[in-house]
């Protein structure tokens, strides 16, 4: 196969690539165009980004989680929790829920959400957009198994906060009779390493 003369020439490369590009992604690839592109469903991304949000204190919300993703997390028994700042650029991070298996040694990701703050506020919001989407894409209700007797056992944290308050502020929104806290006390856990590491940070400011 023989390549056109003119695309030896890089900058002219170049052109056509921006020019393709642009054509594809008029808002380019950042928020707006993510806007752009879940307002005009292009290629039918709504049947994975649920829910784009923005708040008055400047939190970006965007929920990622297809119909069988849902499925999967409305009868998981448990799963964990986990903030990652290694994989988006600038201040927005990745949030993501997911599940070790155990029988063939992969993590089973059930949703993510990319987000830009991280209060106990934005949690909460977070984990209520997840129950909220979960709900509506299984015609079901999440439940719990110390306030349903049924569903979710145990959710995995790192023992932030934040996150914590976040959790217990949405069950207190499925069960008011309980306050936060002591909701955190029936399903919270702490993840073996992040407790490790809460432990010695712990530790060596006491010296």
């Amino acid at each position: 196969m023989e390549i056109h003369a003119s695309l030896n020439n890089l900058d002219h490369l170049r052109y056509l690539v921006s020019r393709v590009h642009n054509s594809i992604h008029p808002y380019v690839q950042g928020i707006l165009g993510l806007v752009h592109a879940f307002s005009s469903n292009l290629d039918n991304i709504r049947e994975y980004v649920q829910k784009i949000a923005f708040f008055e204190d400047g939190h970006i919300l965007v929920l990622c989680m297809n119909k069988d993703m849902a499925v999967k997390l409305l009868h998981a028994q448990y799963f964990q929790v986990d903030l990652t700042f290694k994989r988006v650029c600038r201040k927005i991070n990745e949030f993501e829920l997911n599940e070790y298996d155990i029988n063939y040694n992969i993590t089973f990701t059930y949703a993510r959400i990319f987000t830009n703050i991280a209060t106990a506020n934005a949690y909460h919001r977070m984990f209520k957009a997840i129950i909220e989407a979960v709900n509506e894409l299984c015609k079901q209700e999440v439940q719990t198994r110390h306030i349903h007797n049924n569903g979710w056992k145990v959710i995995l944290g790192n023992l932030d906060a934040a996150q914590a308050k976040g959790l217990g502020l949405v069950l207190a929104n499925l069960d008011p009779t309980k306050t936060w806290e002591t909701h955190l006390t029936y399903i919270f856990k702490s993840c073996r390493v992040h407790y490790k590491r809460k432990v010695f940070k712990t530790f060596i400011k006491s010296i």
